[in-house]
């Protein structure tokens, strides 16, 4: 098995990444969705903007302007640490800076089928019993 590449860094990193699925929707009804890998490094990156994100209720995490939901666009993510549980969060960009985010999270991804008129979805996964338990 080949060893993942960082979609931040594109480098290869041995071990295990965290994944994080990115959606977005346009005001024309297009839906995108993304996936993306980070070595631990560079997901400190998007983990920053996150938090500043849900800091400042209507602060824009990249330029700081007000009131980002104005005319601006909700980045939603689904992050999958290694070890972790599923969390889910939400970046909220101004109108200028949302392009800048959306290179961002193209960055290195790969783009996911759009799943619009499929239904909401089956239910969750099992989780898979973790064969590293009983060592730690």
């Amino acid at each position: 098995m080949p060893m993942p590449k960082c979609s931040l860094c594109d480098e290869y990193r041995p071990g295990k990444m965290a994944a994080v699925y990115w959606g977005y929707r346009y005001a024309s009804g297009d839906r995108r969705s993304y996936k993306q890998l980070y070595d631990a490094n560079c997901y400190r990156v998007i983990h920053e903007l996150v938090m500043k994100s849900e800091e400042g209720l209507f602060d824009c995490p990249i330029c700081h302007k007000d009131d980002p939901l104005a005319h601006g666009m909700s980045f939603f993510a689904t992050v999958f640490l290694p070890g972790g549980k599923r969390t889910d969060m939400v970046v909220e960009v101004c109108e200028e800076c949302h392009l800048l985010f959306e290179d961002k999270v193209m960055q290195g991804a790969t783009r996911l089928a759009d799943r619009s008129g499929a239904g909401a979805g089956g239910p969750p996964p099992r989780p898979l019993d973790d064969p590293w338990s009983g060592y730690r």
